[in-house]
């Protein structure tokens, strides 16, 4: 499950850098953006932790 996440996160490195070089687009507004995702997914990450330490099945 970590590495599934580690992976998200290097892809959302890796997305934002190909979109800045291929696009033009506003730097700030895509870092912005890749915040907020890394934000959700680490939520997520949390909760699924959470969750599997309460249910031992």
């Amino acid at each position: 499950m970590r590495i599934t996440f580690k992976q998200i996160y290097q892809d959302i490195d890796n997305l934002v850098c190909l979109s800045n070089k291929r696009n033009g687009l506003n730097f700030r507004e895509i870092e912005l953006t890749r915040k907020r995702l890394v934000e959700n997914i680490k939520a997520i990450e949390l909760h699924t932790i959470i969750c599997d330490k309460e249910d031992p099945g």
